[in-house]
């Protein structure tokens, strides 16, 4: 992970962040008052595992300079989210002199932050395909402007990651789902699914170290590793993305590509 500072031009700016957007609900050029802000990732989609190059810049549009005061020098920060879960960020991994920093913008100035995300969460874990959001924000002491986000999709060369609303939607749909990549939300159950579930009642279908994802609507196995805890993290909600399988005898289960607690 690197971070540069540079100042550059309005011009220079706007080659960076106008870009066609084609979802209002992540804007990458906002206006606050006198401050034009905003962030964007050198690509729209990138394969598993490719960094993921990040520039936000802010502009002084007024016309007096406007100063931020921080009290380190940490001045900016990233965060990569998936859905409402938080699972990257880019302060927790650095470490900062514990100074008083300033950062002054004259009329028309423009100050530019830029940074690498290597497709890990904040345990260091490779993130499966699927979309993600790339939030940034500068971060003085007061008169902190919002934050400003955009999105990405990681992973979705070839066949799209396939959403599913719960573990029955996986089941009633496995004929067309299989081998395919999907993402649910579920809870985490350690090895034991629930009670006379007919989706796990067989048993693991892989290993003995298969585990349980369930939800209200039934059970499936995953099999795979993960840095869940068998005791601790029972009943953890889960974000996981696997490829889906179906055994011989029907039944259907899960291989993981990523998971991380909700």
């Amino acid at each position: 992970m690197i971070t540069r500072v540079s100042l550059i031009s309005f011009a220079g700016l706007l080659l960076i962040l106008i870009t066609v957007v084609g979802n209002d609900l992540y804007p990458q050029v906002m206006t606050v008052g006198n401050i034009v802000q905003g962030v964007i990732s050198d690509k729209k989609s990138y394969p598993l595992g490719a960094p993921v190059n990040i520039t936000y810049a802010i502009r002084n549009q007024g016309n007096e300079p406007i100063k931020y005061d921080f009290p380190s020098a940490k001045q900016f920060d990233f965060w990569i989210m998936r859905g409402e879960t938080e699972i990257y960020r880019f302060s927790k991994h650095q470490v900062y002199a514990q100074v008083l920093t300033t950062l002054t913008l004259q009329p028309n100035e423009v100050k530019r932050y830029e940074a690498t995300w290597n497709q890990i969460d904040d345990q260091g874990n490779p993130i499966g395909p699927g979309t993600y959001c790339i939030c940034a924000q500068l971060t003085p002491s007061s008169n902190q402007p919002p934050p400003v986000k955009t999105q990405i999709f990681i992973g979705t060369t070839g066949a799209a990651v396939v959403t599913l609303a719960n573990i029955r939607e996986a089941i009633r749909n496995a004929s067309s789902l299989v081998g395919k990549t999907v993402y649910i939300r579920a809870t985490y159950h350690g090895f034991q699914p629930t009670p006379g579930d007919p989706n796990t009642s067989a048993g693991p279908p892989v290993t003995r170290s298969d585990w349980v994802i369930c939800d209200s609507t039934g059970c499936m196995y995953v099999t795979g590793t993960t840095t869940l805890d068998p005791q601790k993290d029972i009943g953890a909600q889960v974000n996981l993305t696997g490829k889906l399988q179906r055994t011989k005898k029907g039944q259907v289960y899960l291989v993981v590509v990523s998971v991380q607690k909700a």
